[in-house]
């Protein structure tokens, strides 16, 4: 998005906001990337979701989602719900993003949606790339992190992910 398009960094430092009582936009839609799926609040009453935005300019954010999903994978398919959200101008961006990528990043294709015109990211003031906000199952935001997820913040995510529960 042009609004985020110079905000993407390796270096940017990660920040983590526990127990705030902001909430997801009960009115949200995302539109699916490769499917004609739909994504709202009703689909994240399961459990506890971890939305990833990213953009296809975004140097850093394919290894975050890279990360995530090997979190996810190592914590079980149940213990959360991992979305990727593009935020790029257009589904062709998007998708295009996946091209000559490897398969531990393609397969993320399926699971992305688009954020037209980057509005929940706007309701949600991502300022910055790759971020990713953590809601619980009523969509009440637990936490949100920018930039590259090392270890130390990996381990913050397992423990808002396992306090959720």
């Amino acid at each position: 998005m042009k609004i985020l398009s110079g905000l993407c960094s390796l270096l940017l430092v990660s920040t983590v906001a526990f127990g705030s009582s902001a909430s997801l936009p009960k009115d949200f839609k995302l539109k699916g990337l490769t499917e004609k799926k739909t994504m709202q609040m009703k689909n994240i009453r399961n459990d506890t979701t971890v939305l990833q935005f990213w953009a296809s300019w975004c140097t850093g954010c394919g290894k975050n989602m890279e990360v995530l999903s090997q979190l996810k994978k190592k914590m079980g398919p149940d213990n959360f719900n991992f979305v990727p959200v593009s935020v790029d101008e257009s589904k062709a961006q998007a998708l295009a993003y996946f091209d000559g990528k490897p398969n531990s990043i393609k397969k993320l294709k399926e699971l992305s949606y688009l954020d037209v015109d980057a509005k929940l990211a706007t309701k949600l003031n991502i300022g910055s790339l790759p971020a990713l906000v953590v809601v619980d199952r009523n969509g009440k935001i637990l936490s949100r992190m920018s930039g590259h997820l090392g270890q130390a913040e990996v381990n913050k995510l397992k423990g808002v992910i396992k306090e959720s529960k």
